[in-house]
């Protein structure tokens, strides 16, 4: 059976979730990486972009209702917000529990 494991490092501690479904492993990297730089609504979400004229989805509802496709270029690009951060550092991996 094929699980998603959500893993990352915040301030050296390690943690990880693990999912049945691929969908529920880039949620959970999305809402980490959301509550890490701190965005709560529209505002914070624009302001953490560069690109003005575009603004990454923010509202758990809206994000919850997208196709994974969709979820992984959300994923990508807010990772982008963070591959400098030393202290914060995340994935996500395919894997199989193996009874």
């Amino acid at each position: 059976m094929n699980i998603w494991v959500f893993m990352g490092r915040y301030d050296g501690e390690l943690f990880a979730s693990t999912h049945l479904t691929e969908k529920g492993a880039v949620l959970a990297g999305i809402f980490d990486i959301l509550e890490y730089l701190g965005i709560h609504d529209k505002e914070d979400a624009r302001a953490s972009q560069e690109d003005e004229d575009k603004t990454l989805p923010w509202d758990p509802d809206e994000i919850m209702l997208l196709p994974t496709p969709k979820l992984w270029e959300i994923y990508k690009e807010y990772c982008e917000h963070t591959w400098d951060d030393f202290t914060y550092e995340i994935e996500i991996h395919q894997t199989q529990v193996v009874g």
